[in-house]
């Protein structure tokens, strides 16, 4: 089936013709004149154009230049009068797929001409999108996926990379913030500088200032020598600031200072040391929301926002599961000496009926365990984990009573904890936030003890 766009200024042509084609199996929109059929082209697009010649106002030819300027991959066919096959030629000339005498028009050959002309303009966009894709892969090798999302992305990734200037990078937990990242460091001047990723919520907070900027000989108890922090590890590379978020208030002054001067201070020393890094940083929350509850700072926020940039989860780019299982099964299969694995027709629908709360990351997992399971070429659904069915928070069970938003959030926590068997890896991965985050949420609702989850567990 094919979108038509049919342009003519009679209107028992367009019934006749709009009847014809849709008897067809093809959709149609229909317009009056050249001007309502660019107008009706730029709203809804098309892929096969059927369009008179001689219409008031903008000439059928003019049309045809218009639309093969606008674009290339939609095909025209035109309509004349009797004895004007010249016309039709000019038209063809101009960029038309075909032309048909009025006169001459049998319904099945041009329901068929149309079929035709909708193949090739096919043809024509995947070619171009290929292009495209080629295009915007150089360099992102790494990046499995063809959703117009993250094409949308890595074009941006493409401009930026040969700057300098600081990009922060949202998106869940497990969406690829690292390897847009290090995207953006190997297609920059500093590819062959060191690329250093960091992630803030990893980190202890006692030792946060210390492991990013080093410290001195006597600064503290069991300095017994110099030691540099990443960032002067990073020199004249990149540093990559996975988690922004977790990053205690005292260390955000830090960092918003060496981004106004590229200092750093060692801790114990007062001296300030120069250093070429770039700063790259990444989180999976809003830090707008941090900045309202005073739990992150305004300034930093306005000077590590310079290129924003937002990756979809899977739940939104569907169409690219099929292509990163094929890749981690074949990655898979070829680390663990097996022959190369195939997903069972079943297995692929299960994979893209999920919502994956913990996106790439846990298609990742869940394809590695599979292929070892397997232990053959073909992957079915009993191959795979069975929380990829079990643990499935309803929202439906949560929001019954309408509770307010932090009575929500409470709920919706502990019912993914209680999902995953208290699993805290996985708990957070699916929530997108660090276990230092799930720890403090869990002591505020008094239940980190009977959960079994310490502070000294996530520090």
């Amino acid at each position: 089936m094919a979108n038509v766009l049919l342009v003519d200024d009679e209107q028992n042509i367009l019934l006749t013709y709009r009847t014809i084609l849709e008897r067809g199996g093809h959709r149609v929109e229909t317009a009056s004149t050249a001007e309502d059929a660019l107008k009706a082209f730029e709203a809804e697009g098309a892929d096969v154009i059927v369009t008179d010649m001689n219409m008031p106002g903008i000439s059928g030819i003019e049309l045809v230049k218009q639309i093969r300027q606008r674009s290339p991959g939609t095909e025209i066919i035109v309509m004349t009068g009797a004895g004007s096959e010249r016309t039709g030629i000019q038209a063809m000339q101009a960029g038309a797929y075909d032309y048909l005498r009025k006169s001459d028009i049998v319904p099945d050959e041009l329901v068929l001409l149309v079929e035709k002309a909708a193949e090739k303009s096919s043809l024509q966009t995947a070619i171009a999108l290929r292009t495209r894709i080629a295009g915007l892969r150089e360099g992102f090798e790494n990046i499995i996926g063809e959703d117009p999302q993250l094409l949308e992305v890595l074009s941006v990734v493409k401009k930026v990379a040969p700057t300098d200037s600081t990009v922060l990078i949202g998106g869940e937990s497990g969406t690829g913030k690292e390897l847009i990242a290090e995207a953006l460091h190997i297609n920059s001047s500093r590819k062959n500088k060191p690329f250093v990723p960091i992630n803030c919520g990893a980190l202890p907070k006692d030792l946060q200032e210390s492991e990013l900027f080093g410290y001195v000989k006597g600064a503290f108890t069991g300095a017994q020598t110099n030691k540099k922090g990443l960032f002067e590890e990073a020199n004249g590379g990149t540093i990559f600031l996975d988690e922004l978020g977790e990053m205690e208030l005292p260390l955000q002054v830090k960092l918003l200072r060496f981004l106004q001067d590229q200092k750093i201070y060692r801790i114990g020393d007062a001296k300030p040391i120069l250093v070429d890094v770039r700063v790259i940083c990444a989180t999976n929350k809003d830090l707008k929301r941090l900045i309202a509850e005073k739990r992150f700072r305004e300034d930093l926020y306005y000077r590590v926002n310079v290129i924003s940039l937002h990756l979809p989860p899977l739940r939104e780019r569907k169409s690219d599961i099929p292509i990163l299982a094929q890749f981690f099964c074949q990655r898979f299969s070829e680390k663990f000496g097996r022959p190369e694995c195939q997903l069972s027709e079943k297995a692929l629908e299960e994979l893209m009926n999920y919502s994956w709360p913990g996106n790439i990351r846990e298609l990742q997992n869940v394809l590695e365990r599979s292929v070892i399971l397997a232990e053959g070429p073909s992957i079915g659904t009993e191959h795979f984990p069975k929380d990829l069915y079990d643990a499935r928070v309803r929202i439906s069970d949560i929001v019954d009573d309408q509770p307010t938003l932090d009575e929500l959030e409470k709920r919706y926590i502990l019912e993914t904890l209680r999902a995953t068997q208290g699993n805290k890896v996985l708990t957070c991965e699916r929530l997108g936030i660090s276990t230092t985050t799930l720890w403090r949420k869990l002591k505020e609702y008094g239940v980190a003890q009977e959960v079994g989850m310490k502070e000294e567990l996530v520090a």
